[in-house]
């Protein structure tokens, strides 16, 4: 297939879509007979994703206010595989008095890339108005313990992602027997990005960052809650996504300073089961020499609440914006909205020449 001029190319395998929840607390036990002497807390979630962006906070809401008593970060943590391309995180196996015993207590899940809750469960009661996550209110497991044998605990089961709670046998650290998965076979994906002046069959400029978003909890591309996967080109411009899951995506390339994609980009595509998933993008140089002026003919950027204004007598034809990290933007109009921030490189092509500021960005 190809779209435009950027000579892209795809084999692409049809098949189902992805469940948009990465992980979730699936299972807890915290009040058994006498002396607690087996509390824990159980994640489920999608295997072999990196977990970095994540932390698990207990939540403490008998007294008021309701505060945080304990952090699981999840930073390095990696899920084995165990069926259906899911696994669990278990957390204070054998431990005493480490978690609550209600009312009113619960876990929050946070996502701290995306600054959002991503789950929030209680039990014995409600929890809200909790600082710092104010604007969040739990949802009450419906079921509690009251000195349950320890072989007991409280799970969900069901199919995803419609789940129910209950008190059950429980099941530390292995997927709950009530849980069933959707479809969810592993695939890899690879490609490379491309030179315009090498044909398109090689490239030889520096390595550049490829990112692979999929849909989060709402169910849609290319909003906020995203999931985000990033990865550097090799030398040659090659690179590989492994163990994902089948389903509809955004690839982006984020080209590095001194390119630029000639199409659209991102592009949505749909990665099929297995290996044979390839995508590619072809670049362009920017031959133009860059300037650096700030006075003369040279356009001048305003700011305003986040909207960017390109000051100039030419004709604007391309804003391109990339910051420290390689999260880049296209813009085609001397106006525009950007949700960057900090300090970013801004090449700006006119009908008269190319040139390049940095900006930090507010």
């Amino acid at each position: 297939m190809r779209m435009k001029s950027i000579l892209l190319h795809t084999l692409l395998v049809l098949s189902a879509s992805t469940f948009a929840q990465k992980i979730f607390v699936s299972e807890f036990h915290y009040d058994g007979p006498g002396i607690d002497a087996y509390e824990f807390v159980e994640l489920t979630g999608l295997a072999n994703n990196k977990l970095d962006c994540y932390k698990l906070y207990y939540v403490n809401a008998t007294n008021s206010p309701a505060a945080l008593y304990a952090t699981k970060d999840l930073r390095d943590s990696v899920i084995t595989p165990q069926a259906s391309g899911y696994g669990t995180l278990l957390f204070n196996t054998g431990a005493s008095g480490q978690v609550q015993n209600g009312p009113n207590d619960g876990f929050l899940l946070f996502d701290s890339c995306l600054n959002k809750v991503v789950q929030f469960i209680s039990y014995e009661g409600v929890i809200s108005g909790m600082a710092p996550f104010t604007d969040a209110n739990s949802v009450d497991v419906g079921v509690a313990e009251n000195a349950s044998p320890d072989d007991e605990s409280i799970l969900v089961s069901g199919t995803l992602p419609s789940l129910a709670w209950s008190k059950a046998a429980n099941s530390p650290d292995t997927l709950n027997p009530g849980l069933v998965f959707p479809s969810t076979a592993l695939a890899s994906l690879s490609g490379n990005i491309f030179l315009k002046s090498l044909s398109c069959d090689g490239y030889d400029g520096p390595k550049a960052s490829v990112s692979l978003f999929s849909a989060g909890l709402d169910s849609k591309l290319g909003t906020d809650d995203d999931e985000t996967f990033s990865i550097p080109t090799s030398t040659e411009g090659r690179f590989v996504f492994n163990n994902i899951t089948t389903g509809m995506y955004l690839l982006q390339v984020n080209p590095p300073l001194g390119y630029t994609v000639l199409d659209e980009n991102p592009a949505k595509i749909l990665i099929g089961a297995g290996p044979n998933n390839y995508f590619s993008f072809c670049l362009d140089a920017i031959t133009t020499s860059l300037q650096d002026q700030t006075v003369g003919s040279a356009p001048q950027i305003l700011q305003s609440e986040g909207r960017l204004t390109i000051l100039t007598e030419e004709t604007v034809n391309n804003v391109f914006i990339s910051n420290v990290i390689g999260q880049a933007e296209n813009y085609n109009s001397n106006s525009f909205t950007t949700a960057q921030k900090g300090l970013v490189n801004v090449i700006i092509s006119t009908d008269k020449g190319t040139y390049r500021k940095r900006v930090v960005l507010q």
